[in-house]
């Protein structure tokens, strides 16, 4: 995948975008990105759609597919989906939620401790949910744009998203309460999780 591509995706995460707002971003010229767009669309890593405005021509707006999501994830989603289906085929919901728990605690715990949330942060981007933070009425919200493995998640919401995801934040996060609020599995834009952190933690100033 190209850079200028592997950019106008990356962008594309955050929601629809019109050519012009992406030449915008990126520093490209208007007619370079509409080709990028256009052989993308052609392929099926993005989709568009025209939004009408109250005066001038509609708008054309470009969007990610879930084919363009899998782009800028990890490739291991043939042998996660068929590890998911053994295991949710061969156990019932909580003992598969128990497995997918211990995972998730595993994961947290190999990859380490980081020394900040901004630390925290990075780890996060490595492994490719493209995530911010945001508050809202004063709660602390982790938004991923992306699902590195989201064709499973759709499949297997209950232990991909709300077991195996939210239990790797709480631990990585060292927080005492993690809540998932939206998941893009379930038709979400993107995934939302509300945190409590801990005391221990040294909170950066957040990055919107």
């Amino acid at each position: 995948m190209p850079e200028t591509k592997s950019a106008i995706l990356r962008l594309l995460l955050q929601g629809e975008r019109t050519a012009r707002m992406l030449a915008s971003k990126t520093g490209i010229h208007f007619s370079v990105i509409r080709r990028h767009l256009e052989e993308m669309k052609g392929v099926n890593l993005v989709e568009s759609r025209f939004e009408k405005k109250t005066r001038g021509r509609p708008e054309k707006l470009y969007g990610l597919t879930t084919e363009g999501r899998k782009v800028l994830g990890a490739k291991y989603d043939l042998l996660l989906d068929l590890v998911t289906e053994a295991t949710v085929n061969n156990t019932d919901l909580r003992e598969s939620r128990r497995l997918f728990t211990t995972a998730a605690q595993n994961l947290a715990k190999r990859v380490g401790s980081p020394k900040d949330l901004d630390s925290a942060m990075q780890l996060l981007r490595d492994f490719g949910f493209y995530p911010d933070r945001t508050t809202d009425t004063g709660k602390e919200f982790i938004i991923s744009y992306n699902c590195p493995f989201f064709s499973v998640a759709e499949k297997y919401p209950e232990q991909s998203c709300e077991t195996f995801h939210s239990t790797f934040l709480k631990n990585l996060l060292g927080a005492p309460k993690v809540t998932l609020e939206a998941t893009m599995a379930r038709g979400a834009p993107r995934c939302v999780h509300g945190v409590g952190f801990a005391h221990h933690v040294k909170r950066n100033p957040i990055h919107t």
